[in-house]
């Protein structure tokens, strides 16, 4: 299964432990003057997260929806978020709980052609080829030149005994990608 890089392209804090525990209490401290202070729970999600904590990164990042403005900036940055706690869970192998992450970040942003691809990828790892056909489909009506799509398209219509679209995508993909 081929997947794209990291769905999203949210700041991380450095990786650096006692940077980052410094980080966890500022943001700690911040939430006790305000508990629902949306960018701070964002932040502090992406600390957690950062620190291999995706429990409470999740639980953050759920507070962080229930205080979350309606504006596009601060839907953008928790679709963002989501995607990235999505790519966590699939770095881990734990490919039902990215699902549940990418489909939560794609319907905050749903034209995220990264997003879908790794939701794809997702689904095709646990052999849901049909939702896995239909995210790689529609991260090509966002992108037509995602020769990772085209591939994964390609590997499952080959599984399906479906020759003629999986040579048409694997030839897409090369077109895209030719090294």
């Amino acid at each position: 299964v081929a997947t794209s890089t990291p769905s999203s392209p949210l700041p991380m804090p450095p990786a650096d432990a006692s940077t980052l525990h410094s980080a966890e209490q500022v943001y700690r401290r911040m939430l006790t003057e305000q508990s629902r202070h949306f960018r701070t729970l964002c932040g502090l999600a992406m600390v957690r997260l950062q620190l291999g904590d995706i429990s409470e990164a999740e639980m953050l990042l759920l507070r962080a929806a229930d205080a979350v403005d309606q504006s596009a900036d601060a839907r953008a940055l928790l679709g963002q978020a989501f995607a990235s706690l999505g790519d966590s869970c699939r770095r881990l192998g734990r490919h039902q709980d990215a699902i549940n992450h990418y489909t939560r970040a794609l319907s905050i942003q749903p034209e995220t052609s990264g997003v879908l691809l790794n939701l794809g990828g997702c689904h095709q790892a646990v052999a849901q080829l049909e939702p896995a056909i239909r995210a790689f489909q529609q991260a090509l009506t966002y992108n037509p030149h995602l020769p990772e799509a085209h591939y994964n398209l390609g590997n499952i219509y080959l599984e399906m005994n479906n020759w003629a679209a999986a040579v048409s995508h694997y030839e897409s993909a090369l077109a895209d990608r030719p090294d």
